[in-house]
């Protein structure tokens, strides 16, 4: 955002414009050198945010002043300089504005690249765990009991749900499905509950 142009800026910049136009005028300064200090004093003015008419105002209040007084060799001299001076001060600020949007377009395109590196690195590692749990197995151990052979679960068993056996004859409905540490949670309503891979089908019964 651009700072509010100082009023001695106003003073500085309309004087010098009005010496110019009059050393002009009385052939102490080529059309050339006006219209480059005029580009440069244009440019330097644009850098700030001026009000116009404020400028015009001064601009009008100092040539009223000096319209009796009549340039000369010795005085457009100064105001040459000052015109060359104004030039330097305008190239000078436009390389830096240059070398600004140069460093600002680097700093973006670094930032872009690390952020799509962190990104490539993110989606990597969200890969690598998928294929992790997809490849997980869940070793589901046999135990032998009389007359009968059933499979438990080796992970403990689910909050609010028995481990150990239910009596014999005892058979639960398969109520809910659901999903936890990469495996298929089974619940019945005798309040049991198993966990099986996940590409497996939860039994409609359980039985002891």
């Amino acid at each position: 955002m651009k700072q509010p142009m100082p009023s001695s800026l106003y003073f500085r910049q309309a004087s010098l414009l009005m010496h110019m136009e009059r050393c002009k005028r009385d052939g102490y300064l080529s059309s050339y050198d006006y219209y480059s200090g005029f580009q440069a004093m244009t440019y330097v003015v644009n850098t700030w945010d001026y009000d116009e008419a404020t400028f015009k105002s001064q601009f009008n209040e100092i040539s009223l002043n000096w319209k009796d007084i009549k340039a000369t060799s010795n005085w457009c001299e100064g105001t040459k300089r000052d015109v060359a001076n104004l030039i330097v001060e305008a190239n000078n600020h436009k390389r830096a504005s240059s070398q600004r949007a140069i460093e600002n377009q680097q700093a973006i395109a670094s930032i872009s690249k690390s952020l799509q590196e962190l990104g490539q690195s993110s989606q990597q590692a969200g890969q690598q765990a998928l294929n992790s749990v997809q490849n997980m197995q869940i070793v589901t151990p046999t135990v032998t009991y009389p007359n009968n052979q059933i499979n438990i679960n080796a992970l403990p068993a689910p909050e609010g749900y028995e481990k150990t056996l239910v009596p014999s004859g005892t058979v639960g409905i398969l109520r809910n499905t659901s999903f936890a540490n990469g495996a298929k949670i089974c619940e019945y309503s005798n309040g049991r509950a198993i966990r099986i891979q996940l590409s497996e089908t939860c039994p409609n019964l359980l039985q002891p």
